[in-house]
């Protein structure tokens, strides 16, 4: 079923489990989209949140916090119109709903500092998705400039950095 997150076309107390992997982020009217988790999810029924994250000094951390700080000395913003897994959390624990993180998995990934600033700029992160053009072509060349100045000849080299997978458990 494609449908509005925020309007899902189910019954009420439809289903026994709500998956959600890097949503509610992206979704302005978060709290709506919420809302019909929790119609939809029978009693006793869970929300299973799923997100990854790296090492705040792995090298996409480090690539996308300089990059973040360039757009936003140019006037930009990086935010997304939803919501962090934190306020989500925070948004449950309101409404009375306990939930527990717990990392199932990490892994050792093969990263170029070249990649991942490339990545940015092929617009892949929703952080860049509402940035104005013009901005965003300049912070990618002031990016570019930073990179070559802080990685030096390390730009092309495979480097190793921890990526780590979470899933967060609500009942209700």
């Amino acid at each position: 079923v494609v449908s509005d997150i925020k309007q899902l076309p189910f019954l009420d107390h439809s289903f026994d489990v709500v998956v959600a992997v890097h949503i509610f982020h992206l979704v302005d009217g978060w709290e709506q989209a919420l809302q019909e988790v929790v119609r939809v999810l029978r009693p006793g029924g869970r929300l299973l949140q799923c997100w990854d994250t790296y090492d705040s000094s792995a090298i996409a951390e480090v690539v996308n916090a300089r990059w973040r700080s360039l757009v936003k000395e140019l006037g930009g913003s990086t935010s997304r119109p939803g919501a962090s897994t934190h306020a989500v959390k925070h948004w449950l624990k309101e409404r009375g709903f306990q939930t527990e993180d717990e990392p199932v998995l990490a892994w050792p990934q093969q990263i170029v500092p070249r990649e991942a600033i490339d990545y940015i700029a092929q617009r892949y992160w929703s952080s860049s998705w509402q940035i104005p053009d013009d901005i965003f072509t300049t912070s990618i060349e002031r990016l570019w400039s930073w990179a070559h100045g802080y990685f030096g000849p390390q730009i092309d080299v495979v480097q190793t950095q921890e990526r780590r997978f979470f899933i967060s458990t609500t009942q209700l």
